[in-house]
């Protein structure tokens, strides 16, 4: 059997197989509409009557020659409009308001019997059409298909909502397209393009976002192709907690606002989520911007964390720390990411959004120290319990100057969390020494500095050098120097040292050679001052030199 006997017989096997398929339903139906039959033609849909029903121009050639017809749309059923116009074959067209009165015109280019043609037709119908109302409602929310922006139909002078059609404009900075541009709508709303819409429906899904700060909105347009003013901005934050461990996520832009021996952490440029972010990068300091990428992951705290494979620095932000009361640090459960599980575990007895990563700041009393772990307990009034059975919320600020019990702090750092074996507990992570402030001390200031000496020099009576010895309390001890002249009733401050001597050189002029009086007094780390020290004063010089100069 030759090749050509095969392909006749598999053929006809095709064939009849295709006629014993069942027959196919169809969702289109020829409507009946009495359109004249063209050819080498062109036609174009518009409400040139502004009626919000969509009329159609037909032009070609027809049987008698080229023809060129606008067929009104009344509810459905086409009629000639009765429009004058040029017939053409070879056929283009397209309908825009040049004259911005608010109805279509039209152009039509092509062949007349007699040669080639362009003309533009003016509408001067007498029904005004006004612009749709902006959308509201605007919403965003990750899927497991993208994030998903939706919103709410507007309202419109003849249109229904079903019949309207829109434009999104997506940003990574306020009013900006550079994700979704809005090339057809620039920030008026006036439209550029006379045409519908790219979107039908109340809702546009981003694939494979990245992490970060996404700002929105939508226009609505009108059969008439005239557009509403864009919806007032949104704001969709989409936080790479929101994918799952083992997920590879990127982070265009992000700002470091603590570090830490072999970890730092950033938040997003809205401070809408926070990260914790493992790997030992010694350019990370708070203030830097930064653009990352790696896989998502928790540690054995519960705390959610990137493992970065890059992170690149990409200039410099403020960094601000937000005020937080102890019941509120740390939070609820953050929303959940598409798989359904919540993009971070809250701490237990959390309220409020979950602000795990964030820069925070608490006031409060010191309830508790261990200073040789560097932990220490705040309480605010909250009446919060960690882990341990203390009240107030655990404080990690290891290696730093511990306050004492009793102490009114301020204290700034990363709310963070950690796991006592049935629990996510509350956690701040203090980043620095000056990150603890104190508004009122408990207990009684340093000892005083003791056997303070205050002596002329020889050769410069002028200047007077003052020692003594230290004060017996621990801790970082500044001394507070000052001065009695003769005459005046009070002690004035006229510096400050760590070191246990300090010299006089900004004594008056008048006053150089006169009786002058000292004393001393210890501040520990909270700013207290203890009981001065004893007085020692040089006295007047006798026969003394010229004064210097």
């Amino acid at each position: 059997m030759n090749s050509r006997i095969v392909i006749l017989i598999l053929t006809a096997l095709i064939l009849r197989a295709v006629a014993d398929m069942p027959a196919r339903s169809t969702p289109f139906a020829d409507i009946g509409a009495p359109i004249l039959p063209v050819y080498e033609s062109a036609c174009a849909w518009g409400d040139y009557n502004n009626d919000d029903q969509m009329d159609i121009t037909v032009a070609g050639n027809g049987a008698s020659g080229p023809v060129c017809r606008i067929y009104r749309n009344s509810n459905g059923a086409f009629s000639d409009s009765g429009a004058v116009l040029t017939g053409v074959r070879l056929a283009c067209m397209a309908w825009g308001d040049y004259d911005n009165d608010g109805d279509l015109d039209l152009t039509v280019t092509g062949q007349t019997s007699s040669g080639p043609s362009a003309r533009i037709y003016r509408n001067d119908t007498s029904v005004r059409n006004s612009p749709p109302f902006a959308p509201t409602g605007l919403r965003a929310e990750y899927t497991a298909d993208g994030l998903r922006f939706s919103w709410t139909a507007p309202r419109d002078d003849h249109t229904p909502s079903p019949g309207l059609s829109y434009e999104i404009r997506v940003g990574s900075v306020p009013r900006a397209g550079d994700i979704v541009g809005n090339a057809p709508s620039p920030l008026n709303g006036f439209r550029r393009t006379p045409a519908r819409g790219s979107l039908s429906t109340t809702h546009w899904t981003l694939k494979e976002p990245v992490a970060g700060t996404y700002y929105w909105s939508v226009q609505a347009i009108d059969p008439s192709f005239q557009g509403s003013q864009w919806a007032e901005e949104a704001v969709a934050s989409l936080s790479p907690k929101t994918w799952g461990d083992g997920d590879f996520v990127q982070i265009p832009s992000a700002i470091v606002t603590a570090a830490y021996e072999g970890f730092y952490y950033i938040e997003g440029e809205d401070r809408a989520w926070g990260l914790r972010v493992e790997q030992p990068d010694r350019t990370a300091r708070p203030g830097r911007r930064v653009q990352l990428q790696g896989t998502l992951a928790t540690n054995a705290d519960h705390e959610r964390v990137l493992l970065a494979s890059s992170a690149i620095a990409s200039g410099d932000a403020d960094v601000t720390a937000m005020l937080v009361t102890g019941r509120m640090l740390g939070g609820s459960d953050g929303p959940s990411a598409a798989s359904g599980a919540a993009s971070q575990q809250g701490v237990y007895g959390g309220l409020g959004l979950n602000n795990i990563g964030l820069l925070m700041r608490l006031t409060g009393r010191v309830t508790r120290v261990d200073s040789a772990s560097g932990i220490l307990n705040v309480d605010d009034g909250s009446g919060v319990i960690d882990g341990g059975g203390w009240t107030g919320v655990r404080v990690l600020a290891p290696g730093m100057t511990m306050p004492v019990a009793g102490d009114i702090v301020s204290l700034t750092g990363v709310s963070s969390c950690y796991w006592d074996g049935s629990r996510v507990r509350r956690l701040l992570r203090v980043r620095q020494e000056g990150d603890i402030g104190w508004i009122t001390a408990a207990g009684p200031g340093p000892a005083p500095a003791s056997m303070l000496l205050a002596q002329r020099d020889l050769y410069r009576p002028w200047i007077v050098g003052l020692s003594w010895r230290a004060s017996a309390s621990t801790g970082t001890v500044t001394y507070r120097i000052y001065r009695r002249l003769q005459g005046a009733t009070q002690f004035s401050l006229i510096g400050s040292t760590t070191a246990l001597s300090y010299t006089d050189t900004a004594i008056p002029g008048d006053k150089v050679y006169s009786r002058i009086e000292y004393r001393v007094t210890a501040v520990d780390y909270r700013g207290i001052a203890g009981n001065p020290s004893n007085i020692s004063a040089v006295n007047p010089v006798d026969n003394p030199p010229p004064p210097p100069e």
